[in-house]
């Protein structure tokens, strides 16, 4: 619970507030979206106050679920993408021969076309499609923002690559995302990270998880070729693969 201080119109000084959550509604292009809200309360008086980050939250909040809702990128995700390949929002848009704030007002909480919102996926989980986006528009950006952003990419090139996506492997795995979190012993936001592209893992777990995928793919194999009982083969299939998840990242 975070305890600080704002202005309260019916004590008329300023009071230390709580904030809470609240289910709310707001409406968007004619469609009501459910999502988590924050209030700020007095806390002599329990009335409502106002509070700058709070009431951005409140406008932020239910565009994101606006976004995943209709399978656009988020907010957070277009920040991450600038992150990710170190460049700043107007170079960006630049690049993209876009207006030079449109990246801006999606990181500020603007939703964006699905034409938009889809090129912006592309680059997200694409590398060498950003890497082919940079060195086409080197002379629409500065030399500054260019050598950033080609650092980032090129290493980003260079680092091996998953031979499966996440999902799939722990699913391939008999596996929930907690579960093959635990397995590995990192937390499952972590896992979560891996799947959406906002985390990397790095060049050692991803030659780990190659080598579960390889390993579970013969497992399933050898299964396939001299089954007992049917039952009794797919239980033994997703044991070993279960106690193989545990040691295949220690490669």
């Amino acid at each position: 619970m975070n305890i600080v201080s704002a202005f309260c119109h019916q004590c008329f000084k300023e009071v230390s507030y709580n904030v809470v959550s609240d289910d709310a509604i707001f409406s968007i292009k004619g469609i009501e979206i459910p999502y988590k809200g924050k209030r700020a309360l007095c806390c002599e008086c329990g009335s409502d106050v106002w509070v700058a980050e709070i009431d951005d939250y409140n406008v932020r909040a239910p565009r994101i679920e606006y976004c995943r809702q209709h399978g656009l990128i988020t907010a957070d995700e277009v920040k991450d993408l600038t992150k990710k390949y170190n460049i700043g929002a107007r170079p960006l848009a630049k690049l993209l021969c876009w207006g030079e704030v449109t990246i801006v007002r999606y990181i500020d909480g603007d939703i964006p076309t699905k034409e938009y919102s889809d090129r912006l996926k592309e680059l997200f989980g694409d590398c060498d499609a950003f890497y082919q986006l940079l060195v086409e528009g080197k002379d629409k950006i500065t030399d500054v923002a260019y050598r950033k952003a080609m650092t980032a990419v090129e290493a980003l090139r260079k680092a091996p690559c998953l031979e499966i996506g996440v999902t799939e492997l722990y699913e391939k795995l008999g596996m929930t995302r907690n579960q093959f979190a635990k397995n590995l012993g990192v937390t499952p936001s972590t896992v979560k990270g891996w799947e959406t592209g906002t985390l990397s893992p790095c060049s050692i777990i991803i030659e780990g998880l190659n080598k579960l995928n390889r390993d579970s793919s013969a497992l399933k194999n050898n299964a396939e070729t001299d089954k007992p009982a049917a039952d009794e083969s797919h239980n033994v299939s997703a044991e070993t693969t279960k106690q193989n998840a545990r040691i295949s990242i220690a490669v």
